[in-house]
Parts: structure tokens; C-alpha cells; sequence
């Protein structure tokens, strides 16, 4: 049987130095057992008139170049990157993803089961407007529409009189809209501006993200001891196809602000010892069950959204999508309910090194390798 290919592009080859964590090791130690050969490499490998790539491959315990045919199959995150050229000479390219920005999630389920469990969303493009919205809902989050690994992401709410903005877990006084911000050696120190208001704050803020911005109400959506938080289900497709979720994590944040990502600086928990931890009180009888039913809710929530978001894409294949969702309690026959924050098309593929005293590092590669003979398997074209 043909040994199938797959080269996967990076933006630069990742240093080997802690190999046996990273996940790019990982795919590349592994996909031998899954009869095929992947290697990485990055757009400068690539040569287009001899139709070669100098790809990096792991063989007999070490990794090494070789110099091979451009594969029937290149997959990367990286869009931009692809050449149109590369894309002509494969025979299945993957690259484009369904892009399910947070304004295009709110729409979408906004029609469907789901439509009490997403937040109110609205685009702004001019920071003039974010004043119209805080007359009637004064607490608002802000955040750039597309992903930005929790970066951008700001908190304004009135009290009384004053205006609070929350950005980078810090607060912010202002008597007025166009007033010099109260703490100003706070504002020195950490946004280099002692003398910024909150709309000239918020000018250079929409301006940085390119007057592409969402407006929705705050949720308080935080752990027993007052830390943010949501719950990442992060949902892949099998090799027959279907979809599962791989990963239920809860991401924690700095009390002080209302960010939640791992990559801002949160932190993590077994799954169970969450739920157990901050909702077992529902049922206090019997809180260990009570953890396990609100994880295989997680689960199937996260597989239904996918079908759903699935049918509303226009291309491309969802096979890995983190959803954040956040819970809280209510008063209904489940004692809680979900609040869909955002779906993340492109999930760290290091989370797993991230959370490597939760999950088995594995899991990310296996998944990608599943994948890559799942589109072998049911995408590429037939030969003979």
C-alpha cells in the first residue's frame, strides 16, 4: 500500500530542544503508526520549479531533512502563508478554515435551540458609539471580532457618575467621558498615558483593531472565589467522521480583571474537580454525580454546536474548534445554565503542553493524524 503524505507549513520549525513536549514532535513520532509520513516545513522550502519541498521528518530517532516531491496533501493554520501555486500542485490543500468570528456564532445560533443561551451581540465600528450603548446597558464588554487570544478584550461599566474601565486586569477612573483618568501614575505605568481620557482611550483602542469591534453585556460568570472563567470544550472530528469533544478544560483568570485565557496568564483544573468545586452545592447529595452530568452536558453541547455551525459554513471542513462557554446558576430543573461566549476557529495547537498536568500531551497530534486519513479516506481524489 501507497505510504500516504502530508506536509504541514509552519510559519518557522519549531526548536527541538524540549521535544518530547511539543506537540509538532509529537505528530511527527506518531504519524508512522497511522501508516502515514508527515513532515513540517515553511514556505521557504518550498521550490516551485522543481516542485520540491525540503521538508523535516523524524526518522530512525532523529529528526532530519530531505528534499521530496510536493505531497498530495498540505495542511496548515497558516492562510496567508499558501501560495496559490502550492495549492495547485496538491491535490487537497487545507487552509481555509470556517471562520466563526464572535459576531458570526451570535447569528448563526441566534436562530436556533440555542438562541437563550448566547449573549446579546452588536458590531460598532466608531468608539463614539460604545457611549450610545452604556446609556442603556452600563456594563459592557468590548472585544476585537475576530481572534485575539483574549487580547483587546475591555471592560467599561458607570458607576454613578464615574466611568470603570478594565483592561490588562487593571482599573480606570474617570469623572467624564472626556476627563483625565483619576490614577494617573497607574496609567503611566501600565498604558504609558497619564493624561488619556476614556474617549481618547477608546479611539486609539478601535483604531488598533481596525474599527472592527462587538459590544455585549457584561456576564458575571466567576468561581466561588471571584476568579473568571469559562469552560473550553474543544470538539474534533473523528476518522469515520463524526464529531466528539477531545478536550473539557475549565480556563481560570486574575480576579482583578475578567479575562479568562490561558494565555493571558489563567490556569487550569481537572474537569471533574471544577465542577465538583464551584456546582456540586446543587445537588449536595451526591456532588461527584452531579460534576459527571454536567460534563456530558458540556460534551454533547459542544458536538451539537458544531453540527450546527457545520451547516452554516460556507467552506472548508470544521475538524477543531474550541467553544468557550460559561456557566451559571439558575433557577430551572438543572440548576445551571450555559452562556456561549465565542467558537474559536483556530485553538492552540500547544494547549496540550499548556495543560500537560491535565491531559496526556498526545492528544492534539492524534487527533490531526485521524484527520489527515479521514480526508485520505473520504476527500482526496480516487485513483486507478
Amino acid at each position: 500500500m501507497e505510504r500516504r503524505v502530508v506536509g504541514k507549513m509552519v510559519k518557522k520549525l519549531p526548536s527541538w530542544k524540549n521535544s518530547p513536549r511539543d506537540p509538532h514532535f509529537l505528530l511527527l513520532f506518531m504519524c508512522q503508526a497511522f501508516d502515514l509520513d508527515v513532515f513540517l516545513f515553511t514556505p521557504d522550502d518550498v521550490n516551485y520549479e522543481q516542485g520540491t519541498i525540503n521538508g523535516q521528518f523524524f526518522e530512525h530517532r532523529k529528526f532530519c531533512r530531505k528534499i521530496v516531491p510536493i505531497p498530495p496533501m498540505i495542511e496548515t493554520w497558516y492562510e496567508g502563508l499558501i501560495d496559490k501555486r502550492l495549492v495547485a500542485a496538491t491535490d487537497y490543500c487545507i487552509y481555509r478554515r470556517p471562520r466563526m468570528n464572535k459576531q458570526k456564532t451570535h447569528d448563526i445560533l441566534s436562530n436556533t435551540e440555542f438562541a437563550d443561551n448566547i449573549i446579546k451581540t452588536d458590531s460598532l465600528n466608531k468608539s463614539e458609539q460604545v457611549f450610545d450603548v452604556l446609556k442603556h446597558t452600563p456594563d459592557i464588554v468590548l472585544k476585537p471580532i475576530g481572534d485575539s487570544n483574549g487580547e483587546g478584550v475591555i471592560r467599561i461599566n458607570v458607576k454613578g457618575k464615574k466611568y470603570v474601565l478594565n483592561t490588562e486586569n487593571t482599573d480606570f477612573f474617570f469623572k467624564s467621558r472626556s476627563a483625565v483618568v483619576e490614577n494617573q501614575d497607574t496609567a503611566e505605568e501600565c498604558l504609558g498615558d497619564p493624561d488619556m481620557t476614556l474617549e481618547s482611550f477608546l479611539g486609539q483602542y478601535f483604531k488598533e483593531f481596525k474599527n472592527r469591534i462587538i459590544v455585549q453585556p457584561y456576564i458575571k460568570c466567576r468561581t466561588s472565589n471571584d476568579e473568571p472563567f469559562d469552560v473550553r470544550v474543544r470538539v474534533v472530528k473523528k476518522r469515520g467522521g463524526s464529531n466528539y469533544a477531545m478536550q473539557v478544560f475549565p480556563r481560570i483568570g486574575n480576579k482583578n480583571g475578567m479575562r479568562s485565557n490561558i494565555h493571558t496568564g489563567g490556569y487550569s483544573l481537572p474537569i471533574l474537580t471544577f465542577l465538583e468545586q464551584e456546582f456540586g452545592t446543587i445537588d449536595p447529595l451526591s456532588p461527584k454525580a452531579k460534576a459527571k452530568a454536567m460534563l456530558k452536558d458540556l460534551e454533547e453541547t459542544g458536538t451539537r454546536l458544531v453540527e450546527i455551525l457545520q451547516k452554516n459554513a460556507r467552506e472548508g471542513i470544521i475538524f477543531d474548534i474550541g467553544l468557550d462557554i460559561g456557566i451559571l446558576r439558575a433557577d430551572n430543573d438543572k440548576g445551571y445554565k450555559f452562556v456561549i461566549f465565542e467558537a474559536n476557529s483556530y485553538p492552540s495547537f500547544s494547549t496540550c503542553v499548556a495543560l500537560q498536568n491535565i491531559y496526556n500531551g498526545p492528544q492534539i497530534p492524534l487527533a490531526y493524524l485521524n484527520f489527515y486519513n479521514w480526508i485520505y479516506d473520504n476527500k482526496m481524489p480516487k485513483k486507478g
